[in-house]
């Protein structure tokens, strides 16, 4: 479910890089040799270049076909859209993918393919090479159509990399909480736009990112190359290189905690590097609380150093639970106090119940054994002062989670910092203001207007039970718009759409023709002096035939048209123009051809400056209008022709 009012994404898991403004990671000694020839072992990137390219890991970046990467160029919006969206799980068509993942890549394209029209339609200089990555970075929450927007004639800044960066892994509402002024500002802080500002302090206050030389942040720099293979190896790289054919790589290291413990004796490990599962070797070495131990003896919540061989696997660990390290006697630097980083563990489950005072909340999660046992475990926390309680990205009081919630929760023991609710099982009443479907593969959405006005996306999946007053298992092709909807949630996921409609006749004056490519809709002054527009779904009704000012009785189930019957037509004027352009003429004149039954008519119209000149939902101008294109036209009134609206048609 997608709610228009306030978006959205709870991550998976928490995915920590090591950055500085610079993005830059430190030298050091390398043998192995790179794939570009003006990349050398010594440069700064050169490990992230390596990562970057390699095909094992998506081939985020490439370089051209002479062989080289050219670091230090920087990126224009469209360069780094394919970047992202490469990073984000997006790959061309002529990739080979999982059908899943290409059908919401297609259903990404079709679900903003209007917008992207518009703005191509706007703006000569847009360049149409990136339109799909671009679809699926909007519709992943990436980008924001404010962030398209500026596309045209820019390049990639620090502020921006950082913003993509935070909603690339899933920590907008995080981002969102963030106080400003903030506590530990840069020195420029100043010059950092509001729109980025929450999101580059959630980076620092993570540790994603840190002040350069003077504590600066440089927000408007751009972007290099270089600086964006970084960048990504930093937050979604593994730390183990993929060496260029021909080359080896050394045993490495991995430090971080365990989220979860696999039967096949895999850990899975959040860590500076970015969460990930590693195999462990048959014959490892593992040291559990300093006993040498089995891998079945390593817990959820444990902290561990591993030792990693060429392939990523783990032949040596070092695990504690973090109550033992806590235990442990620290040393006092002089003067002050030291603090101990608290490690936090990322889970979820559902609300069993509150108690109010003392505060305190029972979740059941389940995990899985070593063995391969699903365990449900029924756990109480307490909170942390100044804990983080919200529903949907806003803070709610505890007192707002209820039975069977799903809960989203970082914790530390048994105290919780951070507490994520969601609606398990609702219901959501309200009107039906669009149905369609998003993709070739037929998937469908809804869209339904509440009591309050709030707007409502919910998808239509295969367990979705469909219903219409006393009709059981219909399609959503039976739902009509206007119709009266309840649909029940369970777990985000719409199990029961029930919808009541209502036929009816309508009797009044033609008042307003709005033309699209899905659906068309008419606005009928009704005897009692109200307006209301209603739907004509394609092949309904020819609704070319149509005229302003026409007296006309309609057929409805809810707000869709069945049929139309002409009342009257004597003695109107014509205050719509249906054809194609002639000819332009200077002083903003338009020749017109309409056909008139059999006969050819020519009008001359006048496009003034309160004429809104559209094609798809984008506004065009005046210049933008070329002979021989089919437009429908709306008159001022009956006897003038002067155009209120044109609408440019396919």
């Amino acid at each position: 479910m997608k709610r228009y009012s306030r978006m959205r994404c709870l991550a998976a898991a928490v995915l920590a890089m090591i950055m500085t403004v610079a993005f830059t990671l430190p030298v050091t000694a390398n043998n192995q040799t790179t794939p570009f020839r003006d990349v050398p072992a010594t440069h700064f990137a050169f490990n992230a270049i390596n990562w970057i390219s390699h095909p094992d890991n998506g081939g985020i970046m490439v370089g051209d076909a002479a062989g080289n990467f050219h670091p230090n160029q920087t990126l224009n919006k469209f360069e780094a859209a394919r970047v992202y969206a490469m990073a984000a799980g997006y790959r061309p068509a002529s990739h080979t993918v999982a059908a899943d993942l290409r059908a919401e890549i297609n259903r990404s394209f079709e679900q903003w393919r209007p917008f992207l029209d518009s703005m191509a339609a706007q703006h000569p200089q847009w360049s149409r090479i990136a339109d799909r990555e671009i679809a699926f970075l909007l519709y992943r929450n990436v980008l924001t159509t404010a962030d398209v927007e500026k596309f045209i004639g820019t390049r990639l800044t620090n502020q921006e990399a950082v913003a993509w960066m935070v909603r690339l892994i899933g920590r907008q509402a995080h981002a969102a909480a963030i106080v400003i002024p903030f506590s530990n500002p840069f020195n420029d802080d100043a010059l950092i736009a509001q729109e980025y500002i929450r999101y580059v302090y959630y980076a620092r206050q993570a540790g994603y990112i840190a002040g350069g030389g003077g504590n600066m942040f440089n927000p408007t720099n751009e972007f290099t190359r270089a600086q964006v293979a970084v960048l990504f190896y930093n937050v979604l790289g593994d730390g183990n290189i993929v060496p260029p054919p021909g080359s080896t790589t050394p045993s490495s290291t991995v430090s971080g905690t365990v989220e979860m413990v696999y039967r096949n004796t895999q850990v899975f490990i959040s860590s500076p590097l970015g969460p990930q599962n590693y195999h462990i070797t048959q014959d490892a070495t593992i040291i559990v609380d300093n006993v040498q131990r089995s891998a079945a003896f390593i817990r959820v919540g444990m902290s561990i150093n591993a030792v990693l061989n060429a392939q990523g696997e783990i032949i040596s660990l070092v695990a504690r639970t973090v109550a033992a390290e806590t235990n442990q006697p620290q040393p006092q630097p002089s003067p002050g106090p030291v603090t101990t980083p608290i490690t936090l563990v990322e889970n979820e489950g559902f609300v069993i119940s509150t108690l109010a005072n003392p505060a305190t909340i029972t979740i059941r999660t389940q995990w899985v054994r070593i063995t391969g046992q699903i365990v449900n475990e029924e756990r109480t926390f307490t909170f942390a002062p100044n804990a983080k309680i919200t529903r949907g990205g806003v803070t709610v009081p505890l007192s707002d989670a209820q039975q069977n919630d799903i809960a989203f929760f970082r914790f530390n023991g048994t105290v919780i910092y951070e507490l994520e609710l969601e609606d398990r099982e609702r219901e959501v009443s309200g009107t039906l203001l669009e149905r369609r479907s998003v993709d070739t593969q037929g998937n469908q959405v809804i869209i339904i207007e509440t009591l309050t006005g709030e707007l409502y996306e919910l998808r239509v999946t295969a367990v979705t039970l469909i219903s219409r007053g006393n009709r059981l298992n219909v399609t959503l092709a039976d739902l009509r718009i206007g119709d009266a909807v309840t649909a029940t949630l369970e777990s985000g996921t719409m199990t029961k759409l029930h919808a009541v409609g209502q036929q009816t006749i309508v009797q009044g004056r033609l008042t307003e023709i709005r033309i699209n490519q899905h659906l068309s809709q008419i606005t009928v002054l009704k005897e009692t002096g109200h307006s209301h527009v209603y739907t004509i779904m394609p092949g309904m009704y020819d609704i070319y035939s149509l005229r302003i000012g026409m007296d006309i009785r309609i057929f409805l189930d809810s707000w869709e048209v069945m049929d139309i019957q002409v009342v009257a037509q004597s003695g109107q004027q014509t205050a719509a123009v249906l054809g194609y352009i002639q000819a332009i003429r200077t002083g903003q004149q338009l020749v017109v051809i309409s056909m008139d039954g059999q006969t050819q008519r020519s009008h001359t119209i006048i496009i003034d400056n309160t004429t809104i000149n559209t094609a798809t939902g984008a506004r065009l101008d005046f210049n933008q209008l070329r002979v021989n294109m089919n437009i429908y036209i709306v008159m001022v009134g009956p006897q003038s022709n002067v155009a209120r609206a044109v609408t440019i048609l396919p």
